[in-house]
């Protein structure tokens, strides 16, 4: 069965304003006899269509350029935004056994937008300290020396 979502407002009491219940109860007894995750969370903004255009068509492009003029690879957009989150969107994790961090990639698609232009911040950073480059921010106009 697929995964279901419900969006209410929470009433000072505690309740749903918006009268959901009735669905939320007819996908449960849909579901009777199967064990259940329930996942509750505070509606957030998510990133915008803006912020992933620029993500896309500049930062990924930058770090193309720059992977291609320092190191001589050709990465594809994919292999550019999985180096990317590696370095720049992870959880990092201890082995308590060994003391040895090691780090997780994670996600963009779930980040709200102050939690994207983080990751962008991280990027620009990162493709500056790689290649000397430095990312326009958006809407920022380039000058070109002649």
């Amino acid at each position: 069965m697929k995964k279901e979502m419900y969006i209410s407002k929470v009433s000072d009491t505690g309740l749903l304003q918006k009268n959901v219940t009735k669905q939320i109860q007819a996908y449960l007894k849909a579901m009777s006899g199967q064990t259940v995750i329930i996942e509750i969370s505070k509606k957030r903004k998510q990133r915008s269509q803006n912020q992933n255009k620029y993500y896309w068509g500049v930062v990924i492009q930058f770090f193309k350029d720059g992977a291609l003029d320092m190191w001589g690879e050709h990465l594809d957009s994919e292999q550019c935004h999985e180096y990317l989150k590696m370095h720049c969107n992870y959880k990092e994790f201890i082995n308590e056994a060994t003391g040895v961090m090691f780090k997780i990639p994670q996600s963009t698609t779930d980040a709200n937008t102050l939690q994207f232009e983080v990751y962008l911040e991280r990027c620009r950073k990162l493709i500056y300290e790689y290649f000397n480059i430095v990312v326009p921010l958006p809407n920022e106009q380039l000058i070109l020396a002649t």
